[in-house]
C-alpha cells in the first residue's frame, strides 16, 4: 500500500470537507463538533484555512494516490494555556485503513510540519478517554499525558503533549 502524506492546498478543499463530514457522521462520539450542525455550514473552518491557505494552521492529509483517506489538523495558538504550544485537532482515519499504521505516520508528518512551519515548543491534544485506539497512536508518537486546569476541562477527556523532538 503506497500512502503519500502532504499538505492539503485549495484545490484539495472539497476532498476536505467529504472526509471530515464523514468522520463526524461515522463517529459521533469522537469529535466535538456534530455532523447535523457541520454539514449545514456553507465552509467549515479548516475549509476556509484551506482555500484561503490561513498562516495559523495546516491540515495534512494521508492519501492513497487520489484519494484522501486521513486528516490531521493543527492549529498554531496556544492551547490550555501552555505557552508556544499549538494543537492537534480533527485526526481521522476512514476505517478501511486503520491497523496499518497510517495515524501515527500521519500524526508524525503533521508534528514535522508544524514544527517546521511555527515557532512552537511543543503541541497539545485533546481525546476521548474511550478512544483507547487514538491514545495508543499518541503515545507511540510520543505524546504523554497531562493535567489542565479543571474550569477548561471537557468531561470525558484527556489531554496529551508532546515538546519539540529533537
Amino acid at each position: 500500500m503506497n500512502i503519500t502524506y502532504r499538505t492539503l492546498r485549495p484545490e484539495d478543499a472539497a476532498k476536505y470537507r467529504q472526509l471530515r463530514l464523514e468522520s463526524l457522521r461515522q463517529h459521533p462520539d469522537m469529535f466535538g463538533s456534530s455532523y447535523l450542525e457541520q454539514s449545514q455550514l456553507k465552509k467549515l473552518m479548516f475549509e476556509r484555512a484551506i482555500e484561503e491557505r490561513a498562516g495559523d494552521r495546516l491540515m495534512m492529509g494521508a492519501w492513497q494516490g487520489e484519494s484522501l483517506i486521513g486528516l490531521c489538523g493543527f492549529v498554531a495558538h496556544n492551547f490550555y494555556d501552555v505557552p508556544k504550544h499549538g494543537g492537534i485537532i480533527q485526526m481521522y482515519v476512514q476505517d478501511l485503513y486503520r491497523g496499518k499504521r497510517i495515524g501515527l505516520a500521519l500524526v508524525r508528518a503533521t508534528l514535522e510540519a508544524a514544527f517546521g512551519a511555527f515557532d512552537i515548543d511543543g503541541v497539545v491534544l485533546e481525546v476521548k478517554i474511550h478512544n483507547e485506539r487514538a491514545i495508543r497512536v499518541y503515545r507511540q508518537a510520543g505524546f504523554e499525558r497531562f493535567e489542565v486546569d479543571e474550569a477548561k476541562v471537557e468531561p470525558g477527556a484527556v489531554y496529551m503533549r508532546i515538546g519539540r523532538v529533537q
